[in-house]
């Protein structure tokens, strides 16, 4: 008859559970063993099964699956044909282990009641607190068969009463040949523990990692759920160790498609490095990875080239080079991505770099990236900028903060900025995003290459807060034709430099600006004195801007400026001119509804030089009291609405000078005292004063004439309420 073992496999179970991405590989500290010194058993025989907890000694760095890791509570589930009469042991039994109480041994006695072909005794165990509805881990198990061919009553069950349980061993020791046989073993060297089995069908090399082999080329596998840990392969933060080439083999295996850099009291350090496609790499808290300031003039600290399917994950993980070290050049980027996609880096700092913090752009395969996200990242003190989006296609930039760019041009915190006309901004959206301090713009667009081409951009930013860069934000160099939208929605612009918000240069052809609900908090914080550069918001064109010849296209709804200096900074609340001369010519702008804030500034104006712009003002921001003085309207100074609530006197509005399609004008009479409006000498008011240089008057309260310069020399009443006359 042939005899078949009742085989004991006492299996300790210290598989490296990460329970989150950002922990570190974690093991059981306790050793349990499932015994019998029954040599065989028959049915309806008792017998006595032992289980031992043992604790164990491993290395103070090494974290645990368990909560409170030194107390258990355990299980044992039976074949069905097993009965237990007696012993110490039951289901939920559990202890603490300590230094004073190193193991314990419980007993279960039985016997099988019916024979059943195959079968195991399964050790469970869970944590102190454990239930029946509790997660349990198998610790131990106890095979068996019955004797073939025998009848239920007669059967026989043979034991082997030699315990099998896994060895500590140090890599070293294990191949010298001190794993023997032993199916599972578990490594103690430093940075390398953990659990590994023998796999009798693999052919991997010894790696030193995750593959070890013995003597008889015996080859264990490390037991761990995918994610390598870079310790196992000597990448260690030391803060001194130029380790690049650890990183870049490590990042070269494709064997290794997920990976995690534990965190340290010191910095990791490298050079240069390449992300290949497919790697999930995964940092924990607070992790510094630090260049060694050599990167050469176009050398980026981490290349993202061509590649598909990376993620670089943490929290508060920050990568930095040592700015202090390049004098000169803009190209030593900290995170270069060029013509690569499905690229996710979340809770990653690149900071003090050569060039920018992060760089999007193309390659020569391929002229954009594209399905990139950049979350809850931040970029300070670069040399260049913070974020760079040179070329790019499904683009989101969430909850990131780019701060204090400053030494080479443009400096800006964000800039969207093709360098060919072959280059893609399509579907960019820049959300919750702050810019601060930054020597350049907050955030910058600037497409000039892509004018007069077929490409259509579209950009959405969405809560955009910047405090203290030069602009808050600009849209800058729409030189000639160009389709799509930029679309800005809810921004604070606070102590910005100059202007809060700046469009210089953009083609009335260009891409349609929408600028909705912005709140401009004391501007122009450096005191300029310019009516222009002084203020809130600016739309502009410099003398020798190359382009078209008309600038425009700029649509402001709802804005909101407030100042709150002791001595008023801004200038004006909005500005409207092109600096190239009586001909430039500014169309297709809009400004709806300023809001009318309690620290509005007090003198609230505009200046609109050759411009066509299409003014809503419900809330009265732009109303202007005669109170003692003349009143103007022209280039220089435009009011929209103008009354004489406080005067006492006879008052003068004078027409100054302007274009054709000029904004509206609007008088309203509202004390007893005359108000006269004289045009230019040039001019006159249509259709009740056709004579050049005569003056119309009214000094009925309720009197209001609207009135648009329609021509070079004529403005025509739009409407009129109330009794108005013309000088004699």
């Amino acid at each position: 008859m042939k005899r078949l073992l009742y085989s004991l496999i006492t299996t300790l179970i210290c598989i490296p559970l990460v329970v989150s991405a950002a922990e570190a590989p974690k093991i059981d500290p306790i050793r349990f063993e499932i015994k019998t010194d029954a040599g065989q058993v028959g049915i309806n025989e008792e017998f006595e099964i032992t289980i031992t907890a043992r604790l164990l000694s491993i290395p103070a760095n090494t974290a645990f699956v368990f909560e409170n890791s030194n107390s258990f509570r355990l299980k044992l589930i039976a074949p069905a044909g097993f009965q237990q009469t007696g012993g110490t042991f039951s289901d939920l039994i559990g202890d603490e282990l300590t230094s004073s109480k190193q193991s314990i041994t419980y007993s279960v006695r039985g016997r099988f009641v019916t024979p059943d072909q195959k079968g195991a005794f399964q050790l469970l165990r869970g944590h102190r607190n454990a239930t029946n509805q509790s997660t349990f881990v198998e610790v131990g198990r106890l095979a068996f068969n019955v004797d073939e061919g025998a009848a239920p009553s007669t059967a026989r069950i043979n034991l082997d009463t030699t315990p099998s349980y896994v060895r500590y061993l140090s890599i070293a020791q294990l191949r010298a040949g001190a794993a023997d046989t032993t199916s599972v073993v578990f490594i103690t060297d430093n940075l390398k523990q953990g659990m590994f089995r023998y796999i009798a069908t693999s052919t991997a090399v010894d790696d030193g990692a995750v593959t070890l082999i013995a003597p008889g080329g015996r080859r264990y596998e490390r037991v761990y759920d995918g994610i390598v840990n870079v310790n196992w392969f000597g990448i260690i933060a030391d803060g001194v160790t130029d380790q690049t080439a650890l990183w870049q083999s490590l990042l070269n295996n494709t064997k290794y498609p997920n990976l995690y850099f534990p965190a340290s009291a010191s910095s990791y350090r490298i050079r240069a490095i390449k992300i290949m496609p497919n790697k999930n790499i995964t940092f924990g808290d607070n992790v510094v990875v630090e260049g060694m300031g050599t990167l050469g003039a176009n050398d980026p600290m981490v290349y993202l080239i061509g590649i598909i399917n990376v993620s670089l994950k943490g929290k508060d993980v920050v990568f930095k080079d040592h700015r202090e070290t390049y004098t000169s050049g803009a190209n030593r980027h900290i995170f270069a991505i060029q013509g690569s996609s499905n690229v996710t880096i979340d809770g990653i700092s690149a900071n003090d770099g050569g060039g920018d913090g992060f760089y999007v752009s193309a390659t020569s395969n391929k002229a954009f990236s594209d399905n990139i996200n950049l979350l809850n990242v931040k970029a300070d003190n670069n040399r260049r900028q913070g974020l760079t989006i040179i070329s790019g296609k499904n683009i989101l930039v969430q909850n990131g903060i780019f701060s204090r760019s400053n030494g080479e041009a443009p400096q800006a915190g964000i800039n969207l900025e093709p360098n060919f006309a072959n280059q893609f901004l399509e579907n960019i959206r820049i959300i919750n995003t702050t810019t601060r301090e930054n020597q350049g713009i907050g955030l910058l667009i600037a497409p000039a290459p892509l004018s007069g081409t077929d490409r259509k951009i579209d950009i959405v930013v969405e809560n955009h807060y910047d405090y203290g860069s030069h602009y808050g934000f600009s849209n800058n160099s729409a030189t000639a034709a160009l389709a799509g939208t930029v679309i800005v929605k809810n921004p604070v612009w606070e102590n910005s430099r100059w202007n809060a918000y700046c469009s210089r240069n953009w083609s009335a052809r260009g891409p349609m600006v929408q600028i909705i609900n912005p709140i401009a908090i004391n501007p122009n914080r450096s005191g300029s004195t310019s009516p222009n550069f002084g203020a809130a918001f600016f739309v502009y064109k410099a003398v020798g801007d190359p382009g078209d010849a008309n600038i425009g296209n700029i649509h402001i709804l709802n804005p909101t400026i407030q100042d709150a200096n002791p001595t008023q900074k801004i200038t004006s609340s909005f500005c409207y001119r092109d600096l190239n001369g009586a001909g430039a010519r500014i169309y297709n702008c809009t400004l709806t509804d300023p809001v009318l804030a309690t620290s509005a500034p007090t003198s609230r104006y505009m200046i609109v030089h050759n411009a066509e712009v299409a003014i809503s003002d419900k809330l009265g921001y732009l109303s202007t009291d005669f109170g003692d003085y003349t009143r103007y309207a022209g280039f220089v100074y435009y009011g929209y609405l103008y009354h004489n609530q406080s005067s006492k006197a006879v008052r003068f509005l004078k027409l100054e000078k302007v274009n054709p399609n000029f904004p509206e004008v609007i008088v309203e009479v509202r004390s007893p005292y005359q108000v006269r409006i004289l045009p230019a000498s040039t001019d006159n008011i249509l259709p009740i004063s056709p004579v050049n240089f005569k003056y119309i008057y009214s000094s009925t309260v309720g009197s209001r004439i609207v009135l648009k310069k329609e021509s070079d020399n004529s403005w025509h009443i739009k409407s009129m309420v109330g009794t108005w006359s013309v000088e004699p």
